[in-house]
């Protein structure tokens, strides 16, 4: 149950309280994780982050793209300057509403397994730029490590958007989380394909990327049947209600597929 409500005027002020509250408090950003009912009873403090100025889209000095960790998944839509991989990752949240709400940030601190945005920023190598700190993280260290610490904006190297793309989520109803989501970058020397990324959410307890596989594949004609025969059984999903195992698995296979057709 919410206890106490602050919006802070300040990061430092934000950090600060979420410090003094420890485990029972919470930012609050777009609020479609945190206004789940599950969580309401969990935390009893929530720090909303509106107030900090953290939802500017800019391109620095070096060309790289800078998102600020509060920007919406409309406003990376609506944005001239957000590429088309990362805009059609936010289109796989189907429902506006929950668009105009879910932020960027949200997404990368929520870790789930089948986060939109998530695959995208992995294989573009996205980091995160911890406030306070000077070394960036990576989208997928952050993840992996289940790091709490307050995210100030995502950044995106340019050379690393230059590359061929493509992303693919399955879900049961265009307003239901995705199943399995997948995306892949790659660059091509004639018929070969080289410098690749794959990551598949909904296959573990968070997004994963198939190193391996990637190796693998590296300097290889690609070949859909090997491609799909390999991910199937590499991936270890759970069964549960939304799917068998061994269903999740296939689906992995063939929606990564698709990212490369579709790249």
């Amino acid at each position: 149950m919410i206890k106490k409500y602050f919006i802070p005027e300040t990061i430092e002020e934000a950090i600060s309280l979420k410090n003094q509250h420890k485990e029972t408090g919470k930012y609050l950003a777009g609020g479609t994780i945190l206004n789940l009912s599950f969580n309401k009873k969990k935390y009893e403090v929530y720090i909303d982050l509106r107030k900090l100025n953290l939802d500017e889209i800019k391109k620095n000095e070096k060309g790289n793209l800078e998102i600020g960790a509060c920007v919406t998944f409309q406003k990376l839509i609506s944005s001239e300057i957000i590429p088309e991989q990362l805009k059609k990752a936010a289109m796989l949240m189907e429902n506006r509403n929950i668009r105009n709400m879910a932020t960027i940030g949200g997404n990368i601190v929520g870790g789930k397994t089948v986060g939109d945005l998530i695959p995208t920023l992995i294989v573009l190598e996205a980091m995160v730029k911890v406030y306070g700190e000077e070394k960036l993280v990576l989208v997928e260290e952050y993840i992996l490590r289940k790091d709490e610490r307050f995210i100030e904006k995502i950044i995106i190297e340019e050379k690393n958007l230059e590359k061929l793309y493509g992303v693919r989520a399955h879900s049961r109803t265009s307003d239901d989380l995705s199943l399995i989501g997948a995306a892949v970058t790659y660059n091509k020397d004639q018929e070969k394909i080289k410098d690749i990324r794959i990551a598949v959410g909904g296959v573990a307890s968070t997004v994963i990327r198939l190193k391996d596989i990637e190796k693998e594949l590296e300097g290889t004609i690609l070949e859909k049947q090997l491609l799909t025969h390999l991910i199937r059984n590499y991936v270890e999903p759970l069964t549960d209600f939304r799917g068998s195992k061994e269903f999740k698995a296939y689906l992995a296979g063939e929606l990564v597929a698709e990212c490369f057709e579709i790249a």
